[in-house]
């Protein structure tokens, strides 16, 4: 799955975050997490294995792009220096635009199977099931 934004209403569109199960092998980059970025990485585009391990049919899994993780470079784990993020926001060249968009969207790549295939040649007999998204900005 690829998270990808646009700063320009939808004409034009950027990786936000790759998710795969082996970075790797899909992206071509090795799996990271935000929390383990440094200041000067913050604005960096990662892939994350996190989110993308087969649940089963009947388990809910949610998948996060880990926005709290970025700002805690900058306010603090508990969010409460929330001054020096937005001096950061301001400063720090490309952060601001990093988390600036006017859309937002999901490509969904290939089904997580954990590896079972019916027919691996022939994915259109698999299907996608999202019950909820929710997207939290101001």
């Amino acid at each position: 799955m690829v998270l990808e934004k646009s700063l320009d209403n939808g004409r034009t569109w950027q990786p936000y975050q790759f998710y795969a199960e082996d970075c790797m092998e899909a992206f071509g980059m090795p799996a990271r997490r935000a929390r383990d970025l440094s200041a000067s990485g913050a604005h960096r585009v990662l892939c994350t294995e996190e989110y993308s391990r087969w649940a089963g049919s009947k388990k809910e899994k949610h998948v996060r792009f880990e926005v709290r993780d970025r700002f805690a470079i900058f306010a603090g784990p508990s969010l409460r220096n929330m001054d020096n993020l937005y001096t950061r926001l301001e400063s720090a060249k490309g952060l601001k635009e990093f988390f600036t968009l006017t859309d937002l969207r999901m490509r969904l790549l290939r089904p997580a199977l954990g590896g079972t295939y019916v027919q691996r040649e022939n994915l259109y007999k698999y299907f996608y099931a999202i019950s909820n998204i929710e997207v939290m900005g101001r």
